[in-house]
């Protein structure tokens, strides 16, 4: 691409239409170069990665601030080490007297564009608190964000979709939606969407059983490998679920607002019931909230939720359920409450394995 990247920061990678072009319209030559790139400077893969992001968030609706908000988001960016370095080499020249003049700065409106719209999607990741170290690349232009055990995130998709992604969870989509018929993304665990509407391009959401297509809405979807049940539940809008047969059967259900649609392994159909839809997404709000659930539900909720492994080989369970809210607490108080309306004990090893014995449900 004929530039020297080696001295650039994320804001310069931004502003760049070379590497804009790279990233919006990929192709095998500019893959090659970052590539190549990459390998003769090692160490600069986050700088890279980062101002990939920046840009494919620049495109969403999310960020398309007026430029009084842009400017003043600009501004306050330029105080800091992202402005640092320009001020210091377009501070001054010589002019042919020996005097020293203000060195004049060329605007390119390309350039312009992109630092603005930089600092505004700085602005709103740091508003969310949201990590960009999450997002990794493949080889065949995919995002993939994933989450381990005990790690919640929230993303922009490049339409300007909002993604809440629940722990062992990842989630898959293209680096643009652009020249594409529907905006496709594959989901493996529990993510909540806000989804931007685009008529003509219907976002789908694909799980391992499941099709759920909607135009603009909001939904949670459930779909934890090793899992029986999977579940998509409707906040607001209309989707249509579709079973992913593998024998080629396409039964579908189209659903309302504060529905969920429930696949079973067991019966391979599926079924719709009215519920209430806060205690399903009141994890995006960093809550747990079980409602009359078996131990065996809890579970696995709780090993994701805080990252640990819980052996319960030697608990005896009486089929007793239990109705909590979990709200920051950590996992020894979630215990104790076990403790105090059952026989039980528990130790929790160095490596994070929580050990259950006893008998629930029995004092």
């Amino acid at each position: 691409m004929g530039m020297d990247y080696t001295r650039y920061d994320i804001a310069d990678f931004a502003a760049d239409p070379a590497f804009v072009n790279s990233v919006l319209i990929p192709d095998e030559e500019s893959e090659l170069f970052w590539r190549n790139w990459l390998a003769a400077n090692p160490g600069k893969e986050k700088v890279l990665l980062e101002a990939r992001l920046l840009v494919l968030l620049m495109e969403s609706r999310q960020f398309r601030l007026d430029d009084a908000k842009k400017e003043n988001l600009w501004l306050s960016i330029q105080k800091d080490a992202l402005g640092a370095r320009r001020k210091e080499q377009n501070r001054f020249t010589v002019a042919p007297d020996g005097a020293l003049e203000k060195r004049p700065v060329v605007r390119n409106f390309w350039t312009a564009r992109y630092r603005y719209a930089a600092a505004a999607v700085l602005a709103g990741l740091l508003a969310i608190g949201y990590s960009v170290y999450q997002f990794v690349y493949f080889p065949a232009n995919y995002i993939v964000l994933e989450n381990k055990k005990g790690k919640k995130s929230e993303a922009y998709l490049p339409d300007g979709t909002k993604v809440w992604l629940n722990a062992s969870s990842k989630l898959t989509c293209p680096v643009s939606f652009e020249n594409k018929d529907s905006r496709e993304v594959m989901l493996e665990g529990e993510a909540f969407f806000e989804v931007t509407e685009d008529k003509s391009k219907p976002f789908i959401v694909q799980t391992s059983r499941l099709q759920v297509r909607v135009l603009g809405t909001a939904f949670n979807v459930k779909s934890y490998a090793g899992e029986d049940i999977t579940e998509t539940t409707l906040v607001r809008g209309k989707v249509m679920i579709a079973l992913n047969d593998a024998a080629g059967k396409q039964d579908t259900l189209l659903m309302k607002e504060h529905e969920q649609v429930t696949y079973s392994d067991a019966s391979h159909a599926l079924s719709l019931a009215k519920v209430q839809t806060d205690p399903v997404t009141s994890w995006t709000q960093g809550k747990l909230v079980f409602e009359n659930r078996l131990f065996a539900d809890i579970k696995p909720a709780l090993e994701r939720w805080y990252g640990v492994e819980i052996e319960a080989d030697e608990l005896e369970d009486n089929g007793c359920r239990f109705s909590t809210t979990i709200d920051e607490e950590p996992i020894t108080k979630i215990l104790e409450l076990f403790k105090a309306t059952s026989a039980i004990s528990y130790t929790i090893t160095p490596d994070n394995t929580v050990i259950l014995k006893g008998t629930l449900c029995k004092n």
